[in-house]
């Protein structure tokens, strides 16, 4: 299992459209707590989306691509900020900052139902809650490529498969963690997807 993160693929993000291509052993499931490393003095959490593969494709055209998921749910990529920082100066990749263990946490997963005229599954906008204050918004509508070409994009050089996660879009803002202290992910409908206490 892979997990492919897209970045530069939201609003104001500042940065050029890549991807990055996490191991399984990033991921953290929802209500299972995160216990901020030592080696960074600055961890951060990103909201996203992400989508489950659920078949084997390669160079898969966007007009095809709802045919590989069926399910949603919501992320948070935690980097850690100096390392991040210090690695981009210096032109370096960035994996020791961004996949290290447990540093993908997704949420319950939901069935997509529904379509935008794009053929883009219909996702809420999410709001990421650090003990019940707003610190983030992930809207659709300020993805700069669709769902659909994200899809696309990361099959392009990789073959996707059964159980891969697609993180379509990393929102700009960041979240600092510190210990005793919950992060949620609930939709604009009060559905809740994700609880993380911090550790």
């Amino acid at each position: 299992m892979k997990i492919f993160c897209m970045e530069g693929n939201y609003a104001g993000c500042g940065i050029t459209k890549c991807m990055s291509v996490l191991p399984d052993s990033t991921l953290l499931y929802s209500e299972r707590p995160f216990f901020v490393p030592d080696f960074d003095p600055c961890f951060t959490a990103r909201l996203s989306v992400a989508l489950r593969i659920n078949r084997l494709g390669k160079n898969v055209d966007p007009k095809f691509a709802p045919r590989y998921y069926c399910e949603w749910t919501a992320a948070i990529s935690i980097r850690a900020n100096g390392m991040l920082q210090s690695l981009r100066s210096h032109g370096l990749p960035w994996d020791s900052a961004i996949a290290f263990d447990r540093s993908l946490i997704a949420g319950n997963f939901m069935q997509v139902t529904d379509s935008d005229a794009s053929g883009d599954p219909v996702i809420p906008d999410l709001l990421l809650k650090l003990d019940g204050e707003v610190k983030a918004v992930w809207s659709h509508a300020e993805m700069t490529t669709s769902i659909n070409e994200s899809i696309a994009y990361a099959s392009s050089e990789n073959t996707i498969k059964t159980g891969d996660l697609v993180l379509c879009a990393l929102s700009p803002a960041q979240t600092q963690l510190t210990p005793g202290h919950l992060l949620e992910i609930i939709t604009n409908e009060n559905d809740i997807l994700l609880t993380t206490p911090i550790r």
